[in-house]
């Protein structure tokens, strides 16, 4: 969100050369009249309590550890100019898994829980079709070996969202099940068991330290 420099004319001498040429500077959509503006913040973020959580960690390794999982709050910001920040529920489980052998054939979750603090359990998870199914992506990766030989290889990757199965900003604990099955027809169980805790922003700040890192 820098100012956009064009390049008009001036007049510099190099090498005993006029050479003619002037600087304009033009703000682009992100430049001070974006950066003035103010915003209100009204925010929900869920984080991973690491010590309490099993499975579904980020760069999850094995496939018995599931698919890494995180919980989208689908943050919106209004405008360039100033405006709002916030979160939208219900809130999303996003999922991910690469198979870098390529032998997987198929991730299916049978059980999706939310339970929150009360006791309570989130209807809309609940509610869920099982199994839920997902295909890989197939991607080829080429990389060169001794004496410039070409090697290639399969990556397979298992991503997706389950749509609206936290429609609370409340802590929760976080159960699914499901099991990849391998081409051979053989299945590969996972359990993941976690706690998020829930963390409120709200409030006002400068679109300056909003929009520094977008």
């Amino acid at each position: 969100m820098k100012p956009v420099a064009i390049i008009l004319g001036a007049v510099v001498l190099v090498l005993g050369v006029v050479v003619v040429a002037a600087v304009v500077v033009i703000p682009s959509c992100g430049g001070p009249a974006a950066l003035s503006g103010t915003y209100t913040i009204d925010t929900v973020t869920f984080e991973l309590d690491t010590a309490r959580s099993t499975g579904g960690l980020s760069g999850a390794g094995p496939a018995a550890d599931g698919p890494g999982i995180w919980i989208d709050t689908n943050i919106k910001l209004s405008g360039l100019y100033g405006g709002t920040v916030e979160s939208r529920r219900p809130y999303a489980i996003p999922f991910d898994y690469t198979d870098n052998a390529a032998d997987l054939a198929t991730l299916e979750f049978t059980r999706v829980e939310v339970a929150y603090d009360d006791g309570s359990t989130e209807p809309a998870a609940s509610a869920l079709q099982m199994p839920l199914s997902v295909t890989p992506r197939e991607t080829e990766t080429v990389n060169s070996g001794a004496g410039g030989r070409i090697i290639r290889s399969t990556v397979r990757t298992f991503s997706g969202r389950i749509e609206g199965v936290v429609a609370r900003d409340e802590s929760f604990r976080l159960v699914m099940e499901g099991r990849f099955v391998k081409r051979d027809g053989s299945v590969v169980p996972f359990t993941i068991d976690q706690r998020w805790d829930v963390r409120v922003e709200q409030g006002t700040k400068p679109a300056s330290e909003v929009l520094q890192d977008k």
